[in-house]
């Protein structure tokens, strides 16, 4: 009977991760969806502390010098192979300061994937500037 439940529970859920692929990185809109932010919640869950994805303007970049790429990309290329493979994604989480969401444009936070050193003040402060002029 527990065998039964583990793998009913696999098979479950399965099949909900699957269709949530569907819903993420569908555009590359800043602001997520609900499938997105979810994601993100869960994604940075130890980094985030109260912060919360939901209605939120994300801008996302790659590796370690934090190279800009679209919110589609970001889905396409890290999270969905991830998810598939149930491997583990590594993200890196910016919750942008106040004055920062200003500069930028309004946005609330910048993911930072497959990066071993997260992001560098002079690289934050670039990217916040070129998200202000967009």
């Amino acid at each position: 009977m527990k065998n039964i439940l583990t793998i009913l529970f696999v098979l479950f859920y399965s099949v909900a991760q699957a269709q949530n692929l569907d819903s993420l990185g569908v555009n590359d809109n800043y602001l997520l969806n609900s499938e997105e932010a979810k994601y993100l919640n869960e994604s940075v869950k130890g980094q985030r502390g109260s912060f919360d994805f939901n209605n939120k303007k994300v801008v996302f970049s790659k590796g370690n010098h934090a190279t800009l790429i679209t919110k589609s990309n970001y889905f396409e290329i890290f999270v969905k192979p991830s998810l598939k493979s149930e491997g583990d994604m590594t993200n890196y989480l910016v919750i942008l300061t106040d004055d920062e969401k200003k500069q930028s444009g309004g946005f609330d936070a910048i993911i930072v994937a497959w990066s071993k050193i997260g992001l560098t003040k002079s690289r934050r402060k670039t990217i916040i500037r070129k998200m202000g002029k967009k």
